[in-house]
């Protein structure tokens, strides 16, 4: 494809290429902004360090020499005064092509040697091309490209650029954005970000050439910034076999890697839900595998609700440790945690009781309504029953201190609600969330500072039906609402069995950064492609385990390397069975026989009748259990993969 040109009149034209690069047009068009003097932007800088007027002609008058020797102390001001003036249309919001005419005429009079402009078709998009070719003792050829974003073409293009037949001493790349799915620059380049006012990659003579010429044209040199953190630089290669996902990934990770979430308006909360089996913690770990040099993640499951007892102290507790292990340190907590907590050297070594401990201090410390409130935090983790059972008999009151209904998170009385409130409102609750906040606002002000890429938090909750309605709420009514967690721009990632409306209609409240997304089974053609990549293309296998799994990718993945149907259904019944207490997993079997059930289905097929509500819980809780109208179900491939398992056993 031939290269396009600009002629006087700015109109693309086409050139051949024995015709050698044409100079671009130097004058910008008419209606542009006049261009501000420099005094004015390099006299704010001054007066902002105390510094001299004497010194500010030099600005704009030493063309070589740079911000730090012209100014001082300011360079480390520059980029974002830069970026200030021209969000503020302070300096003209000039195109690609203007830029590169406005640095092709300051490089001409220069003198430094023989100056060319031209461009190429990259991507579809013009690429604005000049290249210098320096004379004199300390020679060189040296390419200064312009253009909209560092996408991997346009890199690969301008880094693969040769001057007769040897690549060129330095390359400079002037954009616009960065491109957010790129962590890396290539190593041969350096990048000029313009609207943010930020270079990044290697120094050299190309750096120095565009940091000058951006001096004369707006007083300020950019700020210099390392692109990432260096070890977190490393990435895995992507998981070959993901599968389906993909435009829900690109949606997550348009907000996961952006630099200015607040400015684009993007979504910043994720509701992931599906029944069990559908690859919402894969595709969690997905997103924390391909973006992990982006993100300072603490990630919550149903093992870190159980080690927390329902305690929300203790899972906050949690949530710090995890931001402490991925690299933000927590001094704020600690000292507050030790403040509450004396006697603890670190938030670790808290306390940990059994059931019939905690059961025991309720009842030694608590009445009536302290009582309730502290019974109905711990039920998050343990079943209304077990406190129905055990609590009554250490307090002296009767079970209906658990006024705890059968549901997602349970239906609370307006008394229970009060409760929850004055325990959100605490004293300890309020300060080491403060707390925690401002150690993440501490982590992420360093980051800003020295990196281009810096890492957002990112909060997962994981399974987050088993976080119970204290944890709820709140991460609705306390975290989440923090006016300086906000401006760190977070990402929440918040998958579990139901989408979070369902869980408490107050999060319409985040309705406009809220995003819903729920994952279903394979279909057939997923299935093909998923087993395909597994090494499965025999189109008679695959029908097979798409029938026999649904299409849950789970069960896909635990069937692909097992050759009998039998074997298929042993491993995914006892794998499924694994997430049941050992004492119902024979009534789980037999449950599968209704197409659908209610506490009244379960009565019938439970023994003795006695257990029947316990039983009607814990069937309740599965993960691979929905409900469809007014009955709960098994999934369909369960349903059937239990059937099938029962048959196995001998069971009529």
């Amino acid at each position: 494809m031939p290269d396009l040109s600009l002629d006087n009149s700015g109109n693309n034209s086409e050139q051949k290429n024995t015709a050698g690069p044409a100079s671009l047009p130097v004058n910008p068009p008419a209606n542009n902004k006049p261009r501000p003097k420099v005094r004015g932007l390099a006299g704010n800088l001054f007066k902002a360090v105390g510094q001299g007027r004497d010194a500010i002609g030099n600005v704009a008058g030493n063309t070589f020499n740079t911000l730090t020797n012209a100014v001082g102390s300011t360079g480390q001001f520059a980029g974002r005064v830069f970026a200030g003036k021209l969000g503020r249309g302070e300096i003209p919001n000039y195109s690609y092509a203007e830029l590169a005419r406005l640095f092709e005429t300051w490089l001409r009079k220069q003198k430094r040697g023989e100056v060319k402009g031209f461009t190429a078709l990259v991507d579809g998009e013009i690429l604005y091309l000049v290249s210098l070719d320096e004379k004199g003792f300390l020679s060189g050829d040296y390419l200064f490209a312009f253009g909209g974003t560092n996408s991997r073409t346009v890199t690969s293009f301008v880094a693969g650029q040769k001057i007769n037949g040897k690549p060129y001493s330095g390359l400079a790349l002037v954009i616009e954005r960065w491109d957010v799915t790129r962590f890396s620059l290539v190593k041969e380049l350096s990048c000029f970000v313009w609207r943010d006012g930020v270079r990044t990659g290697k120094s050299g003579a190309a750096v120095d050439y565009v940091s000058n010429w951006l001096v004369d044209l707006a007083g300020s040199q950019f700020e210099k910034r390392d692109l990432i953190e260096e070890n977190r630089h490393t990435q895995k290669p992507p998981d070959a076999t993901f599968t389906g996902r993909a435009d829900i990934l690109e949606f997550i990770a348009r907000s996961v890697v952006s630099t200015d979430l607040a400015g684009q308006g993007l979504p910043w909360l994720f509701s992931i839900s599906s029944p069990g089996g559908a690859g919402k913690s894969y595709l969690l770990n997905v997103i924390q595998e391909n973006y992990t040099a982006r993100l300072l993640t603490a990630r919550l499951d149903h093992l870190d609700y159980t080690d927390a007892k329902g305690d929300l102290i203790s899972l906050v507790t949690i949530l710090a440790s995890k931001f402490r292990n991925a690299g933000c340190p927590t001094p704020a907590f600690d000292k507050v945690y030790q403040q509450q907590f004396p006697g603890q050297e670190t938030a670790e070594e808290a306390p940990r009781f059994s059931r019939e401990d905690i059961a025991r201090e309720v009842g030694r410390v608590l009445t009536g309504a302290g009582a309730k409130k502290l019974a109905l935090q711990l039920s998050n983790t343990f079943n209304k029953f077990w406190f129905v059972k055990h609590v009554p008999g250490f307090i002296g009151v009767g079970a209906s201190i658990i006024e705890i209904g059968i549901g997602l998170f349970g239906q609370v009385t307006q008394e229970q609600q009060e409760e929850i409130d004055t325990l959100l409102g605490s004293r300890p609750v309020q300060e080491l969330t403060q707390a925690l906040v401002t150690d993440l606002a501490k982590f992420v002000d360093q980051q800003r500072d020295k990196y281009y890429l810096w890492r957002r938090p990112m909060l997962v909750f994981d399974t987050y039906e088993q976080a119970g309605p204290v944890v709820d709420q709140w991460l609705r009514t306390v975290l989440l609402v923090n006016p300086a967690l906000r401006v760190l721009e977070p990402v929440v990632l918040i998958a579990g069995r139901f989408e979070l409306l369902t869980y408490d209609s107050r999060w319409s409240d985040y309705q406009s950064g809220l995003r819903n997304f729920h994952l279903y089974p394979f279909d057939l053609a997923e299935t093909t492609e998923y087993l395909t990549k597994l090494g499965i293309t025999d189109p008679g296998r695959i029908a097979n385990l798409y029938e026999v799994t649904g299409g849950l990718p789970l069960f896909l993945h635990l069937a692909a390397n097992l050759t009998s149907e039998a074997s298929i259904v042993k491993v995914l019944a006892e794998r499924l069975l694994e997430e049941v207490e050992p004492e119902w997993r024979n009534s789980f079997l037999e449950m599968a026989q209704p197409d659908g059930f209610n506490l009244e289905t379960v009565r019938r097929y439970t023994n003795p009748k006695s257990q029947a509500e316990a039983f009607y819980e814990e069937l309740t809780r599965a993960s691979f259990v929905e409900i469809r109208g007014n009955l709960w179900h098994f999934l369909p491939a369960v349903r059937q993969i239990f059937l099938r398992y029962r048959e196995l056993k001998g069971r009529p």
